[in-house]
């Protein structure tokens, strides 16, 4: 049984929605195959309390200090991406607001390709992965307004 655990891994992933102007803040993330667009934020790292984690990933990608407000959705999904073990992901979703919404800098350059405003009635973007398609799609626009 331990053995079929090895290439698999679960992972817990907090996302942040920022809303201003009937835009919603969205990212292009790398992937070995391409890239995705998805909300910011990523996986919580060891020992990190989960708003904790979410706040640093959010400023990383980003490069915005923000404050939770409310907690919007949570799913679950397995993603499978080549040369990476298997995830089994739970996505936490929440409300973010920033004081400077209009200070965006990309930190982390490794990982994140574009940060750009997106117009709320739109969603969910045709990029985006299935757990933020999902939560676009379940919750309707009316979430971000």
């Amino acid at each position: 049984m331990k053995s079929a655990m090895l290439n698999k891994k679960i992972r817990v992933s907090l996302y942040g929605v920022l809303v201003e102007k009937e835009k919603v803040l969205l990212v292009r993330t790398k992937l070995p195959t391409g890239s995705v667009i998805n909300f910011p934020g990523g996986a919580l790292e060891w020992d990190e309390h989960p708003l904790e984690g979410l706040k640093r990933e959010f400023y990383e990608e980003t490069g915005l200090k923000v404050k939770t407000t409310a907690l919007l959705f949570a799913s679950e999904k397995k993603h499978f991406f080549p040369n990476r073990p298997e995830n089994h992901c739970y996505c936490v979703y929440y409300s973010v607001e920033s004081s400077d919404a209009s200070s965006i800098q990309i930190i982390d350059e490794e990982e994140i390709l574009d940060c750009f405003w997106y117009p709320v009635s739109d969603l969910p973007h045709p990029e985006m992965s299935g757990p933020e398609f999902e939560f676009c799609e379940r919750l309707g626009k009316s979430v971000f307004l």
